[in-house]
């Protein structure tokens, strides 16, 4: 009896010591849209048209043409960046887009990397390396409201 009484004491422990699945946190803003943008290039899914208007955005030219009410979304399975605090000039990230799976590296990563810290993204670190990662983002780009200046128009979603 006594031994079923450990048992469950212990199961329960276990179970209170897993962590709860992951809530999604929502960055908005000019770190939302610097997000995006640098993403956009890399991405094949977006046309060829919305990563020429995100590249304005990041430009600094946010009255770019566009078609009214034209709204961009860019989603991403996973983000993992990697920066060495060790190997001062390793920077390292993989993105998967859909079916897609790419490597950056070298000054790519590092704007990447940069951008998803300067957006929010808490960062982690172990064995001479610092990472930034998010899985499930989500971005959406209103257009019409970058135009107007207003500071709305552009939000991520993710977990970690």
């Amino acid at each position: 009896m006594k031994k079923v009484a450990l048992s469950v004491i212990f199961a329960a422990i276990a179970l209170a010591a897993q962590p709860a699945s992951a809530a999604p946190t929502t960055t908005e803003g000019f770190g939302a849209l610097s997000l995006a943008t640098v993403l956009a290039q890399h991405d094949p899914l977006l046309t060829v048209a919305d990563r020429a208007l995100l590249a304005h955005y990041l430009a600094g030219y946010p009255q770019a043409l566009h078609h009214a009410g034209l709204v961009i979304h860019l989603n991403t399975g996973a983000i993992a960046c990697r920066a060495g605090d060790v190997d001062l000039a390793m920077h390292e990230c993989t993105i998967k887009l859909g079916a897609h799976t790419m490597t950056l590296t070298g000054r790519n990563a590092h704007e990447l990397y940069a951008t998803m810290v300067e957006a929010g993204i808490p960062s982690d670190g172990a064995a001479g390396s610092i990472y930034e990662s998010v899985n499930g983002l989500q971005c959406v780009i209103q257009a019409d409201q970058i135009s107007d200046e207003s500071g709305d128009g552009a939000v991520c979603t993710y977990t970690q």
